[in-house]
This record gives C-alpha cells, sequence and structure tokens, in this order.
C-alpha cells in the first residue's frame, strides 16, 4: 500500500511537470509566432527551457513505465508521456530555430557559374539531282539527308516562275552545300538548245554545279547505279539513243570522282559518310537560322555596294571601294561584311575612280542587326603607312568601331553611318582616325553625292 501511495505522490509530482512543460510549449509557439515576424533571439531559450522541463519528466516518467501498470494514474502518466513527446515533435519542427538559419543565410552565398551559351546549330542544303523515275533512290538519298539536317532540294519541290526556267534552278544550286548527282541508263526529259544540241536538265545541272563548286564553296558527289553501269559495259550498238546519251555524259564526266554502287543501301551508306566527313571537317558554308539569305529590309545579302568614307578632322581624308554582306556563319541575327578600302582619284571622264594597287586596306566586320541599324566591330588590315599632316598610320592590323543605319533615302545612300578606330596595346603611339561612311548602290550614285556634299575634295583630287 504504500508503494502505491508513493507511486501516487510520484505521478503528482509528474503531472505538475507535465503542466510546466504544456506552459512552457504554448510559450515556446507564442515565441516562435515573434520569430516568425521579428527574428526575436529569445525563442532558443524558451526551447531550452522547455527541453529541460521535458527530459526530467521523460526521465521520471520512464522508471514509472517500466512498472506493472496497475493504476490508472500510471495510464494517465503514461499518455501524458506520450503526449510529450508529441509536442516535442512538434516543436522540433516548428521554425523556433528561424533565428539560426536567418544567421546561416545572412552569409554571402557563392554566385553560380553561368553555363556558357548553346552553340547556334549550323545547318545545311543539298540539291539532288536526278531523272523522276528514280523513284526508290531519291527517297533513300532524302532520308539520309534530315538524318543528318540537311534539307534536300530538287527541282520537283519548286516551281519554276521565270521564263528562262534554267535561272531559277542555277539559283538553287548556288544556294546549296552539296550537290548530289545520280546517274542512272535513263537522263529524263531532253531539252533543245539554242547551239542546236540536245541536253537533260540532269546534264545541264551537273554542268553548271561542277563550273561554280569552288566559287561556292560546294561539295559534290557523283553515284553511278547499277543500271548505268551495266549500260558502260554493253555494246553501243544495243542501247537506245537516251541511253547512249546517258553513257555519254558520264563518259564526259572522267577526271571526277564517280561513286559507283550496287545497291540502295551501299547509296545510303556512301551518301551518309560523304556528310559526315564534310561536316566535321567544316568543308561547307552551311547556314545559321537567323536571316533570309536575301538579306533584310534595305539591304541585299551577296551584292557588291560602293562605300565611302570621309573625316571632318582630316579635311583631305576620302577613300572609296566596294563592300559586300552577307549573313554571318558564326551567330544568329549577325551581319557579315568584307570590304576593301583604296584612295581616290579623278578618272579621265572626271568621275572619282578608286586608285588600284598595293596601297589598299582590307577589312571584315560583324554586325549586330535590330531595327534597321548595325552595330559592330571591324577589323582592317593596312598594307602600307601614311601620314595626313599630324596623323600617322601605320600598316598592320587595327580595330574599331562601326555604327551604321539603313537609310529611308535608297536613291541617294543605302547605309550612313559612323566609323572610329580604337586604341590598343599596338597602337597606342598612333593617330586614331574618326568620321563618316556612306554606302551606294551604283558607282553613280556615289559620285553624285560627292558632287553634291564634297565639292571641295573633288577640286583637291584635281589639283593632285
Amino acid at each position: 500500500m504504500k508503494r502505491h501511495l508513493g507511486a501516487g505522490n510520484r505521478i503528482d509530482g509528474l503531472r505538475l511537470r507535465v503542466e510546466r512543460a504544456r506552459v512552457a510549449h504554448s510559450d515556446a509557439q507564442l515565441l516562435t509566432s515573434k520569430c516568425r515576424n521579428r527574428r526575436v533571439p529569445s525563442a532558443p531559450l524558451a526551447h531550452h527551457a522547455e527541453h529541460r522541463e521535458e527530459t526530467r519528466a521523460q526521465g521520471f516518467s520512464s522508471r514509472i513505465a517500466s512498472r506493472p501498470p496497475g493504476n490508472r494514474r500510471v495510464r494517465r502518466a503514461i499518455r501524458a508521456r506520450s503526449h510529450l513527446l508529441r509536442a516535442q515533435a512538434a516543436i522540433m519542427d516548428s521554425p523556433v530555430k528561424q533565428p539560426r538559419l536567418t544567421a546561416r543565410s545572412a552569409r554571402p552565398s557563392r554566385p553560380r557559374p553561368k553555363e556558357p551559351p548553346m552553340p547556334s546549330k549550323k545547318l545545311h542544303t543539298a540539291f539532288v539531282s536526278c531523272p523522276t523515275e528514280l523513284r526508290e533512290e531519291r527517297r533513300a538519298v532524302l532520308d539520309v539527308l534530315l538524318s543528318f539536317d540537311a534539307f534536300p532540294i530538287s527541282t520537283e519541290f519548286f516551281t519554276i516562275q521565270s521564263k528562262d526556267g534554267f535561272r531559277d534552278i542555277e539559283q538553287l544550286i548556288d544556294d546549296s552545300d552539296y550537290f548530289i548527282l545520280l546517274l542512272s541508263d535513263r537522263s529524263g526529259s531532253v531539252l533543245d538548245l539554242p547551239d542546236g544540241t540536245c541536253a537533260s536538265w540532269t546534264e545541264l545541272e551537273a554542268r553548271y554545279a561542277f563550273a561554280h563548286a569552288e566559287e561556292n564553296g560546294q561539295k559534290i558527289i557523283v553515284f553511278q547505279l547499277p543500271q548505268l553501269t551495266a549500260a558502260l559495259s554493253a555494246d553501243p550498238a544495243t542501247l537506245d539513243a537516251q541511253t547512249r546519251r546517258q553513257v555519254a555524259f558520264a563518259n564526259s564526266l572522267a577526271g571526277n570522282t564517280v561513286n559507283a554502287v550496287g545497291s540502295v543501301t551501299e547509296l545510303r551508306t556512301r551518301l551518309a559518310t560523304f556528310i559526315e566527313g564534310a561536316k566535321s571537317t567544316g568543308a561547307t558554308p552551311g547556314w545559321i537560322r537567323g536571316f533570309s539569305r536575301e538579306g533584310v529590309p534595305g539591304l541585299a545579302f551577296g551584292k557588291t555596294y560602293h562605300h565611302v568614307h570621309l573625316s571632318q578632322s582630316l579635311p583631305d581624308y576620302l577613300r572609296i571601294g566596294t563592300i559586300r554582306f552577307s549573313c554571318s556563319t558564326t551567330a544568329p541575327r549577325m551581319i557579315h561584311a568584307d570590304a576593301v578600302n583604296y584612295k581616290a582619284a579623278l578618272g579621265e571622264d572626271g568621275r572619282v575612280v578608286p586608285r588600284l594597287g598595293r596601297n589598299k586596306t582590307e577589312w571584315t566586320a560583324e554586325y549586330a542587326y535590330d531595327a534597321g541599324r548595325l552595330t559592330g566591330i571591324y577589323e582592317a588590315h593596312k598594307r602600307i603607312a601614311e601620314t595626313f599632316g599630324d596623323f600617322s598610320i601605320s600598316a598592320g592590323h587595327r580595330r574599331g568601331i562601326h555604327d551604321f543605319r539603313v537609310s529611308s533615302h535608297q536613291d541617294r545612300y543605302v547605309l550612313d553611318g559612323s566609323f572610329a578606330d580604337a586604341i590598343s596595346r599596338d597602337n597606342l603611339k598612333q593617330s586614331c582616325k574618326s568620321g563618316e561612311v556612306y554606302v551606294f548602290e551604283t558607282e553613280d550614285a556615289l559620285n553624285r553625292f560627292l558632287a553634291s556634299e564634297c565639292p571641295d575634295l573633288l577640286e583637291t583630287l584635281k589639283e593632285a
């Protein structure tokens, strides 16, 4: 009996401690809400005080729980202990530790390394020249091209617009990176040429491609199909007129590499190897999505324009030359320029003409294009040093900045803007020029501009 009375007194003491723990828990919840808003640093102290009370109650109740539960008060104490443990778990999961986390988050975080920009994907096009009868072979070629992200171009995909239909075909061939010729024993439709001879569309396409491959940076591959291989080894007397014409055309390709294939599967394999090798070596220019191949509004790609450089700081400075724009092959939404500057001279007819010779400046540029404005960096290479009064220009490389805009007065000039040489470690002691640049569609427009805007310069050229 004494044992049970003693246990009851101890349970009363435990209940008192549990009530204290509950009060501490409610105080901790109140402090937690304050910590969330004000970041009160005393919240951890309440947490530690409650933890001490809970630890005492835990240790004492564990000793009682180990005894046989012969008393209702003991069972209540055990339930109180479980509730207290749950409260402790809730407190541990609560944001009471917010000040500590805030202190850690206050430290300067390491900046994440910037991911390198993904390289722009270069695309390619391929002109496929073959008779329409070769459906299976043409289908195999198209499948291989598409697997290598090369867009196939063939005359059956387009409607010829001009009266001289071959002009459109020439443009398609010029815009292609690869020219693929499939030769069979049939040549397709035959045309009567102005010189009295006959030729098929395939022959005309092949002749043009071979003649302009170097200037277009184009790769050509010729496949000899099994039908033509059999015709080449047959007796010419047994062949019909179209097959004999095709055999003669194949023989005219002597000196060029011709790949004889025995099946469509071999055709696929040979073509895949050819394109993979050409792309890995960068043998073809390709293109990057960004601009039309024809150009941007007010500026045509591939066309030769004429430009003039003037400088207010150098009254006698006058340079003229040519410039060509194209779609950049290094980055999307960029325009590339190739140009050359010459000294100006007066021709016999009084027109301003370039003074051709070694004394010239060749330069290239990459421009960012945005809403009719071209801004970028040029790199020039001057062959011979010059002196303009106090200005000395040495031979070598030089960089600078161009800022152009497409003109709304296309009848006068196409572009107008400014140039400014940059100072670098290589030309610290040299003079850097700046001035204006105008780009014209024709030489006549350039001369009209100089006659109306720069008559003093023309008088200087006459005296020289």
